[in-house]
């Protein structure tokens, strides 16, 4: 189960060996989704051009690898990000249908993300 987006409300209950069970309160926590730092791809699922759109702070270069879900490294490369905040990236030739991860890396950015090659 994942946390929706903003403000969660969890009842926190200690429950000892013995079986006393101790009410510790509400507590809250914010998983609020600044959309200044997400990273998307497009279009998904992908057929061999696609595009990733960075947070706006990213610049520079990063590099991005692509991986198989069995952990084989399929490509890395360095790409300049735009002043779009956008990078292009072409799927090697012979790329099977499938899923795959893209790891993002660079000064202030360090994400993985699910993609499917159609």
């Amino acid at each position: 189960m994942k946390p929706a987006n903003g403000l969660n409300y969890y009842q926190l209950i200690e429950l000892d060996k013995d079986g006393l069970r101790t009410i510790l309160g509400t507590k809250t926590i914010d998983f609020t989704v600044d959309n200044n730092k997400a990273v998307s791809i497009f279009p998904n699922p992908i057929t061999d051009l696609f595009k990733v759109q960075l947070p706006k702070n990213i610049e520079g270069n990063v590099t991005v690898s692509l991986w198989s879900t069995t952990g084989i490294t399929i490509f890395r490369e360095t790409k300049l990000v735009d002043r779009s905040g956008t990078i292009s990236v072409l799927m090697p030739a012979g790329t099977e249908t499938g899923n795959y991860l893209l790891k993002i890396e660079g000064e202030g950015i360090n994400t993985t993300l699910k993609i499917l090659k159609k």
